[in-house]
């Protein structure tokens, strides 16, 4: 996972770090909304009220949602894993900011 977290999963990883994503979905699974931590650096405060995506979370692993909606867990992060272990490639995560520099250069 550290890997992932750092942007980029090796093929070779995709199959221990899939591994993770479904332990890790299923402990936020078992944890209630109440008990998400929204800044690190001062877990006891609430989420902000300006993030309203996951207002309807039964619990933690469906709080976190991107901007249509779709699960980030599940969606965005085990859905790509798997299909890097079906196919065999590496996983590489942009942020929306890098898109431009992501097709630089291509027609």
């Amino acid at each position: 996972m550290g890997n992932l977290y750092q942007g980029f999963l090796p093929s070779d990883e995709s199959r221990a770090a899939l591994d993770e994503l479904h332990t890790i979905d299923r402990e936020l699974t078992a944890l209630p909304v109440s008990r998400v931590v929204w800044d690190i650096e001062k877990p006891h405060l609430p989420p902000s009220p300006h993030y309203t995506l996951g207002a309807n979370a039964q619990n933690a692993a469906e709080f976190f949602v991107t901007i249509n909606g779709q699960n980030l867990l599940r969606g965005g992060l085990i859905w790509s894993v798997e299909s890097a272990v079906e196919f065999g490639h590496a996983v590489e995560i942009f942020t929306y900011g890098s898109l431009p520099e992501l097709f630089r250069g291509k027609a």
